[in-house]
């Protein structure tokens, strides 16, 4: 295997200029934008009535995740003062129909 031969500073210099290519620096040029497509518009967040649980069937994931943080001690009912005992980051909220849902308060309270 050979080396490649080492160019001087000059020889770099004379092949650029031998190539064509100018002596300052040119300015870059702008970049195109894509093109917008017809009948898209920006993304956003969802509808609140898509999120709210109490007028919506909850899902089997949902429900999994309410009984394993019930189960785990981290959801549990406020107090008579509205505050959470320690150690609990979420609180269970009674729905009138359906199932209990989880809402979450607070980080790990550790």
């Amino acid at each position: 295997m050979t080396q490649p031969k080492k160019r001087s500073a000059a020889a770099a210099a004379k092949k650029v200029a031998a190539a064509g290519a100018p002596d300052a620096p040119t300015t870059a040029k702008p970049r195109k934008r894509a093109k917008k497509k017809a009948g898209v518009t920006r993304r956003t967040a969802a509808a609140p009535s898509a999120l709210d649980t109490e007028s919506r069937a909850l899902t089997a994931a949902e429900l999994a995740f309410i009984e394993a943080t019930i189960a785990r001690g981290e959801a549990q009912s406020a107090g008579p003062d509205g505050e959470l005992p320690p150690g609990a980051t979420h609180e269970i909220v009674e729905t009138p129909s359906g199932p209990p849902t989880v809402r979450r308060k607070r980080f790990s309270a550790a």
